[in-house]
Parts: C-alpha cells; sequence; structure tokens
C-alpha cells in the first residue's frame, strides 16, 4: 500500500486518514449548551443549520470539539455528515471523526466522506436490517482511492467556491416566505374575521393501541407522520408508517388532498400544515381541516395562511418544556382575517408563480449540489 503523497492517487485504510473520538459525555453533567441530533443534520450538507438542547436527551451523547466531524453511523444512506462550528455533544448514533494531518488535508476529509465513493461503501458495511449501523472496527479497515495532497487541495478550493453560489442561493431560498408573507398582508380589503371552527371540521389524529400490534400494523393504508411532513413540505407522500384495515379503523382516515397541520412536537414544525397527496390516516401528532366551507376560504389560501400565521397559532398553544400542543379546541378559536373568495384566489395564484419560481432555484441548488463533491473529487 503506497503512502507517497505525490502520487497522483494513492489507496489508503480509512483508519489511516480518520481517527474515531470516541469521549462519553452525560447531558446533565455537561456545561455544554448545543445537543446535535441525527435529525438536526441535512443530508448531503456540511453546514449543522439546526439544534437542541443537553436536556432535551437523556443517556450517554458523545463529546464534539469544534472542526470535528459528525457522521450518522446509523442509516448510512441518509448521508448525513457534518462538520461542527462549535463544542457541543452530538447523537451516540454518529461517530465523530477528525483527520490524521499528515495522512490528508484536514479541511478535505469531509469532502471525501461526502462523495459516493465513502458513502456507497458505508452502506455495504452496515450491520443490521431495521437500523443499519456501521461499526469503527469495520470502516477503519476499508482502502479507499486518495487523490495526492495537490488535488485535496485543488478539490477544497473548487468546493468553497461553490460553497458561496450555495450560500447565495440558499439565501435567496430563504426569502420565499418573506415575498409571500408581504403578498399576503398587503391585501387588507374586504376583510371578514372568522373562528377556524366555524368553516371547517377540526380532527385530531389517532394511533391504534397496543402499539406495533400487527391487528393493526403493517398493513397497506399509509399513515401520515410528522416526520412524513416535515420532509415533504406543502405535498406529503407519507412512507413510514402502514395500518391495516382494522388498524384505519382505530385512526382517521382523510382523502387525499385533505390539508393538515402538525400539533403536536417542537416550536418550529408545530402548526406547520401539508396538503395530502394520497388517500391517508393521521398520526395523532397530526390535525386534519376536514369539509372545508369554500365559499368561505379556499383550501390553498387557508394553506398559505396558516403557514404565515405558524407562530401566531403557537403563541396560542399549550407549552410543556420543549414540546407544543395544539389542541382541537384551541384551533376551533382561532380567529382567521379572511378576503372575499376572488381576491383569495388571486393571492393564490401568484403565490403560486412564487412557489414555481423558487422551485427552480432549488432545482439549480440541486445542480450545484450535484457538482459539489463527486464531480470534483472522482
Amino acid at each position: 500500500m503506497s503512502t507517497d503523497l505525490n502520487m497522483e492517487y494513492q489507496e489508503v485504510k480509512f483508519g489511516e486518514i480518520a481517527k474515531n473520538i470516541s469521549k462519553r459525555v452525560e447531558p446533565s453533567e455537561t456545561t455544554l449548551e448545543i445537543y446535535v441530533g441525527l435529525e438536526h443534520l441535512d443530508p448531503d450538507s456540511l453546514k449543522i443549520t439546526r439544534h437542541g438542547v443537553p436536556s432535551d436527551v437523556a443517556g450517554q451523547k458523545l463529546l464534539v470539539k469544534k472542526g470535528q466531524i459528525i457522521f450518522g453511523k446509523r442509516r448510512a444512506y441518509q448521508r448525513k455528515v457534518a462538520v461542527a462550528d462549535w463544542d457541543c455533544i452530538c447523537s451516540a448514533h454518529a461517530m465523530v471523526l477528525e483527520a490524521i494531518p499528515e495522512k490528508i488535508l484536514p479541511e478535505f476529509l469531509p469532502f471525501f466522506m461526502q462523495s459516493n465513493q465513502f458513502m456507497e461503501r458505508a452502506v455495504d458495511i452496515s450491520e443490521g436490517s431495521l437500523s443499519p449501523t456501521i461499526k469503527w472496527k469495520n470502516l477503519e479497515n476499508q482502502s479507499f482511492l486518495m487523490p495526492n495532497i495537490d488535488e485535496q487541495q485543488k478539490v477544497i478550493d473548487r468546493a468553497l467556491a461553490l460553497d458561496k453560489v450555495r450560500i447565495v442561493n440558499n439565501q435567496l431560498l430563504n426569502k420565499k416566505t418573506e415575498i409571500i408573507n408581504l403578498l399576503f398582508n398587503c391585501e387588507s380589503n374586504s376583510i371578514n374575521k372568522i373562528y377556524l371552527g366555524d368553516i371547517c371540521e377540526i380532527i385530531r389524529g389517532a394511533s391504534p393501541r397496543p402499539k406495533g400490534d400487527p391487528r393493526y400494523y403493517g398493513g397497506d393504508i399509509p399513515r401520515v407522520m410528522t416526520a412524513d411532513m416535515n420532509r415533504d413540505g406543502k405535498v406529503v407522500y407519507p412512507c413510514i408508517d402502514f395500518l391495516t384495515e382494522e388498524g384505519a379503523k382505530k385512526s382517521r382516515l382523510l382523502p387525499q388532498g385533505s390539508l393538515i397541520m402538525i400539533c403536536s412536537g417542537g416550536v418550529d414544525t408545530v402548526g406547520l400544515p401539508s396538503f395530502l397527496g394520497v388517500d391517508a390516516c393521521i398520526h395523532d401528532g397530526i390535525i386534519g381541516l376536514s369539509n372545508l366551507n369554500k365559499n368561505i376560504c379556499i383550501p390553498e389560501y387557508l394553506y398559505y395562511y396558516l403557514k404565515i400565521n405558524q407562530f401566531n397559532l403557537n403563541a396560542n398553544a399549550t407549552h410543556g418544556g420543549v414540546f407544543v400542543n395544539l389542541t382541537t379546541d384551541i384551533l376551533k378559536k382561532f380567529v382567521l382575517n379572511l378576503p372575499s373568495v376572488d381576491i383569495q384566489k388571486k393571492l393564490v395564484k401568484k403565490a403560486n408563480m412564487i412557489e414555481q419560481t423558487f422551485k427552480m432555484l432549488e432545482q439549480k441548488l440541486k445542480l450545484i449540489d450535484s457538482m459539489y463533491v463527486n464531480n470534483l473529487i472522482n
């Protein structure tokens, strides 16, 4: 095996270019203020844009120093690897890694770990069926072709240049909600104040008990979970949980196109609406808005209205620690300020045009992401 860093490529074992840091921490005893779980990592992104706090979790976690790499060793197909911007603790379902400088440029390691070469191997060596996981003793012995130092530096320079483009695009994408908010807030003519409960039926989802009972679970009828909504956005296609016909009778089955809303969870997600892409049952952390009176409010307008007013909804919710809960009674009394249906249709048309424009921008961003690592490394 070559270790000459002046060669164009060298074959190295992963354990020769990276080391696994496995220092355990009790969340209740640490003075650190940030907790990073796998749910806080975005696929194919080295940036950590959200996090929790140690009081959110129990059980031993891993200590992370600023600049170290957090790699999701569970379900590696999700391609979660990121660089910590601060000292923190992270999920024990991750590995904390750092480069061995004499073998690799430290800045290059996270880019290499995003490559198909690395990720495909990580999936191949994962063990287990329900939650496939990577063991360090297997990963450290995997051999990879590594570019020489000069080529590594070129990858870093090009990736950082592309990253600047990605940052600008992300800044533009973050303006979408702001633009739609301004559009809706500027229209103040013919406003009618009305309770949400007066124009639709508000239905809370249900989970058959006992959980996992084969009489109720494992059938063909999809049930929407909050994770489905967080993943899909405006139109949700459930793919996590499925019920039998008996299970569906003990849940709440809604038709395709129904407007639903997260009603239990973290403050950032509670109140977020989506449309059902298929007929589906809904989890008890979700509320369905059914039989909407379209003579007063059209569904897409209500979707945008609820999204814009998410934090107004949360202000009326019950708070228990880090969790927020919107009850059906709270939602029934939530006051809507509605313009005429004609104006609603005009606003929705404009909002949809804005959505389409930003969708094109998102596609451009995905194209940049596809260039980001693999076209540079491979």
